[in-house]
């Protein structure tokens, strides 16, 4: 029985003198090549790949590599060949069992919140909005700090499959009260005069934290006034002749007694607040003057002026004030979060300004250990607006 080097032989005499490679018929070993081989194909394979090793790549091999890249096309062959054998030697992890439980040992997490932008007492007419909101009265507010208190209890749940979360931080940010005279004409656009104002909201959301004291086991609550529970013409007064102010106060008395609820209510216009190494500017955001929570810009400038007054690091600012949710990094100063509101779209957004978002307040989970954000959320309070047209193809309210 010929070798296989013999029968190659055969080969090579074959394409040298025909100009083509042979076939089956054209070797009379076939029935040697098959037993050296194992087929004819692999045979026409090794017969190939012998021959241009010796001699290059013929010219009638028109499928063949073109000429001076016979060395390229093989090398490249030759690194496949060798990925797809090491592909091929690498094998399935074994199966592992179920994991132990991590329960003890996770990371400390608080979750934060801001509530500001609240306006208890304040009525928005859907047409009047253009009926890009549904409305807002004293029942639309009661309706959205429910959704609120129970929605924080759902994603502190959330949280804790991943986190031990056992402190709630909320920004109290002001405009908790919608005022009666901050511009002309308000008090007709009220549904609540403002001592009912105040007596409304310390006595909501002295229950929401009392309920969250038993949800969590710590609450602290950093308290800055807003511009709408102004006292007088702006400048007219005291900074502290404020409706947020007094409800704050209120809030703090019913809440004395519980002792796993720290509430802190700053004497000032900005906070400057420590947590996990980290420094917090809390502050309504009624000095950003011209434009919405969209721009970084002013926000920036704040935090460069106090950390260089104060002589200290600023890492995050949190505002309330244009009703708009925004979260992002300033160029040269640290993050920037601004929060949404209860009311979402008004008469005042939509038509002068142009803005209407959807009702929220603004979450997230904050490592005190790392002094970093593990996640934000939009706390949404009320659905969506999408408006559709009647039967007439008008979308807003008509007689």
């Amino acid at each position: 029985m010929k070798s296989k080097k013999e029968l190659l032989h055969l080969g090579f005499e074959f394409a040298d003198v025909n100009g083509e490679w042979p076939r089956v018929v054209d070797i009379p070993s076939s029935t040697a090549i098959r037993r050296a081989f194992g087929s004819f194909s692999n045979y026409k394979h090794e017969l190939t790949k012998a021959y241009i090793d010796r001699n290059g790549c013929p010219e009638w091999d028109v499928k063949g590599p073109a000429p001076g890249r016979t060395k390229t096309t093989l090398a490249r062959e030759a690194v496949a060949d060798v990925l797809q054998d090491s592909i091929s030697r690498i094998g399935a992890f074994p199966p592992t069992k179920k994991p132990k439980s991590k329960k003890g040992r996770k990371d400390v997490a608080e979750m934060h919140l801001v509530i500001s932008d609240v306006h208890v007492g304040s009525y928005t007419e859907k047409a009047m909005a253009s009926s890009m909101s549904e409305g807002y009265n004293i029942d639309t507010f009661r309706e959205s700090a429910d959704t609120l208190e129970e929605r924080i209890n759902f994603f502190a749940g959330v949280y804790s499959s991943g986190f031990y979360v056992d402190k709630l931080v909320v920004n109290f940010l002001g405009d908790i009260v919608d005022g009666e005279a901050i511009f002309l004409g308000q008090a007709l656009q009220v549904d609540r005069i403002i001592t009912e104002q105040v007596v409304e909201a310390a006595h909501r959301f002295a229950s929401m934290f009392y309920n969250w004291s038993q949800t969590f086991g710590e609450v602290e609550i950093f308290c800055v006034p807003g511009n709408h529970g102004r006292i007088g013409k702006k400048n007219e007064l005291h900074w502290r002749s404020n409706l947020d102010y007094m409800a704050y106060l209120f809030v703090q008395q019913k809440l004395e007694k519980q002792k796993n609820i720290k509430m802190h209510i700053s004497r000032s216009p900005n906070m400057i607040v420590e947590h996990g190494g980290t420094n917090w500017l809390l502050h309504h955001g009624d000095f950003v003057k011209g434009g919405a929570g969209g721009s970084y810009v002013p926000y920036e400038r704040k935090m460069r002026a106090l950390s260089s007054m104060g002589d200290l690091p600023i890492h995050f600012s949190v505002s309330g004030h244009y009703h708009t949710s925004m979260s992002t990094s300033g160029v040269n100063a640290g993050r920037i979060i601004t929060n949404g509101s209860f009311p979402g779209a008004n008469e005042f957004s939509v038509n002068v300004c142009n803005s209407g978002n959807t009702p929220s307040q603004r979450a997230w989970l904050f490592s005190p250990k790392k002094g970093v954000i593990h996640s934000e959320n939009d706390i949404y309070l009320a659905d969506r607006i999408s408006l559709k047209p009647d039967k007439n193809g008008i979308y807003t309210e008509y007689e």
